[in-house]
């Protein structure tokens, strides 16, 4: 299907295996935990999860705002399982989405 896309060939190796499902398990674990980020401190609580094998966001909750970040590891900093809180490390301008 790609290929008619695209008009272009394409190799998927079939030794690839898509993320397992106990990587988004754990990222779901997280919800309830509070965001902070490096430059802006505080963002809100982590108020749900979604999966998307693309693209898994977290939705943080902060009083009436509602910010969609990324659940990559590459902005996860910290999850500090005993205070509940996970830091995250955001690229510049997410948070003014």
């Amino acid at each position: 299907a790609a290929r008619e896309v695209s008009g272009c060939r394409v190799y998927f190796d079939p030794h690839h295996e898509p993320e397992s499902i106990e990587v988004h398990d754990d990222m779901a674990n997280l919800m309830g935990y509070q965001a902070s980020d490096q430059e802006h401190g505080v963002l809100g609580t982590i108020s749900d999860y979604l999966p998307h094998p693309m693209n898994p966001v977290f939705i943080i909750q902060s009083g009436s705002k509602e910010l969609m970040v990324p659940a990559v590891h590459a902005f996860i900093e910290h999850i500090d399982s005993e205070n509940q809180s996970v830091h995250f490390i955001l690229p510049e301008g997410l948070t003014d989405l």
